[in-house]
């Protein structure tokens, strides 16, 4: 795809260079999800950003109608699997951890000059994650959980 996808002007420099999904039920349900987020209103692309500690699904970004202003969401589609619990908690740790590394924020730096848009100063920098599923947490503000 990514050749078809360069030939029509589409910026591949972001998206990852090799594809090696099997169809398994969770990349399926990744797949469905990522779907979803295309016909947002304000939808602009998904990244697939990788810190060592956490590998998110995806980073969704929403870009106004102006292209000046845009919104940044990690996303995080989860299947009940064994110490499902367990496993949530650890990873808003990891978020709470990336909220403030500044690896994060130098990752989306680099994306920004790639996306042609307006890198944000160090405190202005900042995210939300949204965990799709059948889980429901209470994590506080930057934190949503969406039943699928």
């Amino acid at each position: 795809v990514l050749p078809i996808l360069q030939a029509v002007g589409y910026n591949t420099d972001l998206l990852p260079s090799m594809s090696s999904g099997t169809g398994n039920i969770n990349e399926l349900n990744n797949t469905d999800v990522f779907v979803r987020l295309s016909k947002l209103e304000h939808f602009y692309t998904l990244l697939y950003p990788q810190f060592g500690y956490i590998i998110p699904d995806a980073l969704l970004v929403q870009l106004d109608k102006d292209n000046r202003q845009y919104k940044l969401t990690f996303i995080e589609v989860e299947a009940k699997k064994p110490k499902w619990e367990d496993y949530i908690e650890v990873k808003r740790g990891n978020y709470l951890k990336l909220s403030q590394d500044i690896e994060a924020y130098n990752e989306w730096k680099r994306c920004c000059l790639k996306l042609l848009l307006p890198v944000p100063t160090v405190d202005d920098f900042c995210f939300s994650v949204s965990f799709y599923g059948s889980i429901k947490k209470d994590f506080g503000e930057h934190f949503k959980f969406i039943n699928v």
